[in-house]
């Protein structure tokens, strides 16, 4: 916590695309997007894992 990880970190740890999923869907329901900072970085971290758009979209969803 006190150090926390960046998107690049975060996404080393994926191994395959549905890893990637997991972690951004993790982070999607800890982080609250309405702030400018977290969306901010949830869209690195998708970056990162190289999701693509409609796979964050559809992530998105499943959290609202």
């Amino acid at each position: 916590m006190q150090k926390p990880l960046s998107p690049d970190q975060i996404a080393g740890l994926a191994g395959n695309q549905e890893q990637a999923a997991e972690l951004y869907l993790t982070a999607r329901v800890a982080i609250d997007p309405e702030h400018v900072a977290e969306k901010a970085f949830l869209q690195s971290l998708s970056r990162a894992l190289q999701l693509p758009d409609a796979l964050v979209s559809h992530l998105d969803a499943q959290v609202a």
